[in-house]
């Protein structure tokens, strides 16, 4: 989970910078109200979901503002809200992969290992190198009683999570320990 809000803060970032149009004050005004849901979805969730929930009434062509809703929904236990802001989200934009990430993270806290593992997937073939994407897969492959391909993505995270995920990188050897002890009975 750890990871997850780590890697959360650099995404904001990046589709900021993907703003074609900076000068114009609805664009501005847009991501002005994200930018303040961002600092506000830790501490106060529902002030969150507001800015979010404006700003993608503002500008609904930006998958960010209804992504971060369904984060801000997720914060706050609504998980079926936040699935369907995780679509609206996809609907604008299919290739938006934080939104398969952030459905599968659902699926998977629901139990519903098979949705989690094809939302993982649909994240993956649009970006193959996420770590965070691959260890989540790896971690509902596990849960779902997949050993063999829970290894196998536990493998795969190892070899491409940066050193900064050095805590993450000792969880997935321990499982993959544990996992092939298990297989091997």
């Amino acid at each position: 989970m750890e990871l997850i809000k780590r890697t959360f803060y650099l995404y904001v970032f990046i589709s900021i910078l993907n703003t074609c149009n900076f000068r114009d004050p609805v664009i501005q005004k847009g991501w002005e109200l994200n930018r303040q849901g961002i600092e506000l979805l830790q501490t106060n969730p529902e002030k969150a979901l507001n800015k979010f929930l404006a700003a993608q009434k503002l500008i609904p062509e930006i998958p960010d503002f209804p992504a971060n809703a369904g984060l801000a929904y997720m914060n706050l236990s609504k998980d079926k809200e936040a699935l369907e802001k995780f679509s609206e989200a996809i609907k604008v934009d299919p290739d938006y992969f934080k939104a398969y990430y952030n459905q599968g993270n659902i699926f998977e806290k629901l139990g519903n290992h098979i949705r989690a593992i094809e939302s993982y997937k649909k994240a993956l073939q649009i970006a193959p190198d996420m770590p965070e994407i691959i260890y989540s897969l790896a971690q509902a492959y596990e849960n779902s009683g997949n050993k063999k391909l829970a290894i196998e993505n536990y493998t795969y995270f190892i070899e491409i999570a940066r050193t900064s995920v050095e805590t993450d990188i000792s969880q997935a050897k321990k499982k993959i320990e544990t996992l092939s002890e298990e297989e091997r009975q």
